[in-house]
């Protein structure tokens, strides 16, 4: 710690989400643009829209985004095993 030079800089951590990305429905199922629902193809965490709208600050989301992570995965997890039976 005697010799320099010594740099400091000052950082933000936060989860950043998305506001109005990939439509599905409550299986997590890719929806067309019809609405139909496209076989197969699931989306969840950040690329699924609908879990915020516009009355939330989407900007930061420290935590919440990493819960639907997680759950959007075990929803489209639970729709998969039925198609694949």
């Amino acid at each position: 710690m005697e010799e320099g030079p010594y740099w400091l800089c000052e950082t933000a951590d936060g989860f950043y989400t998305t506001c109005g990305g990939i439509k599905v429905n409550e299986k997590t199922q890719v929806l067309d643009e019809n609405g139909e629902v496209i076989v197969g193809l699931y989306a969840g965490g950040s690329d699924a829209g609908g879990l915020y709208g516009d009355s939330y600050d989407v900007k930061f989301a420290p935590g919440s985004q990493a819960a639907w992570a997680v759950n959007s995965g075990r929803l489209a997890m639970k729709d998969a095993k039925e198609l694949l039976a």
